[in-house]
């Protein structure tokens, strides 16, 4: 068992470590992309509101303000700031909503109002539903990311995965305190 997850964590650090240290750049060879950016490759290590990915590197300013300079031109270039708020997500308020729901659904299961299998129905289909809707959301991010797609939905794909994310990780919290005989058997062998 133990071999098995070392050998797991080594052939994962193999195909982890070379993707993330190739260069980055911004997929859409777009300039000052302003927080929370288009892609999930949004990185803000200056705190200036701006995806590092997309602004021009110190080397390249030099060769643009020389490039102004030979034009004549006197103003230097702007670069776009916006004071922008960043956007938080609801951790606590989706955590404690589904706590009090799955708190009022074990009341209603334990004064027999609804059946245990009728219980773990609705909270497995909850589960089912946030997995696939927070994986899809992955999956069209990264077709978004690698392939460059200009293609955009109607609404922020990075906030929403995160936010299903977290129920999803909530409602895995409850499946795992049902099956917590069955992981602890699994664990001992």
């Amino acid at each position: 068992m133990f071999k098995k997850i070392i050998i797991s964590a080594i052939f994962l650090l193999t195909i982890l470590i070379p993707t993330s240290s190739f260069a980055q750049s911004c997929p859409f060879q777009e300039t000052n992309c302003e927080h929370p950016g288009n892609c999930g490759r949004y990185v803000d290590s200056n705190n200036d509101q701006l995806c590092d990915n997309s602004q021009i590197k110190p080397q390249e300013k030099s060769e643009t303000t020389t490039k102004i300079a030979a034009t004549g031109i006197s103003k230097p270039v702007d670069i776009k700031t916006k004071n922008q708020t960043r956007q938080a997500y609801h951790l606590l308020p989706i955590a404690l909503i589904l706590i009090l729901a799955y708190a009022i659904s074990h009341t209603l299961t334990k004064k027999q109002k609804i059946s245990l299998p009728t219980h773990r129905k609705f909270w497995n289909l909850l589960l089912l539903i946030s997995f696939l809707t927070s994986a899809l959301l992955g999956v069209w991010l990264v077709i978004k990311i690698n392939f460059g797609l200009a293609l955009n939905l109607p609404f922020n794909p990075i906030f929403w995965h995160v936010e299903i994310g977290i129920a999803m990780t909530m409602i895995s919290i409850f499946h795992i305190i049902w099956h917590w005989g069955y992981f602890k058997t699994y664990l001992k062998k």
